[in-house]
């Protein structure tokens, strides 16, 4: 159980420490560990953020052409929180060279 949340964040790594209570035998004193943090929002790998003007997005499949979609909050190099419609459609490969409006197609599995 949580029993303090230091409120220092490191800005490098966005960690915080955290004192836990324990239910059962508790840890020496000074034992360093990692507690993962599964919130229920889904992220986007930071490898699909791209750069167009000078604002993070990522590309989208709208047809056959691709449509930038900026995300004013994406940071380079961190997992990207994004809501995207269902059944929207990432555009992966090629998307450094694209420009807002380009036509694409679609690769078919085994091509």
């Amino acid at each position: 159980m949580l029993r303090t949340l230091l409120p220092y964040v490191d800005v490098a790594t966005r960690t915080r420490e955290a004192r836990l209570a324990f239910s059962a035998v508790p840890a020496a004193p000074g034992t360093a560990g990692r507690l993962i943090w599964r919130g229920g929002q889904r992220l986007l790998p930071p490898e699909f953020l791209v750069r167009r003007d000078g604002r993070p997005g990522v590309f989208l499949l709208d047809g056959e052409r691709a449509r930038f979609h900026a995300i004013p909050d994406a940071e380079d190099g961190r997992p990207i929180a994004v809501k995207l419609a269902p059944g929207a459609r990432l555009i992966s490969d090629g998307r450094q060279r694209l420009s807002d409006g380009d036509a694409v197609r679609p690769i078919a599995d085994g091509e």
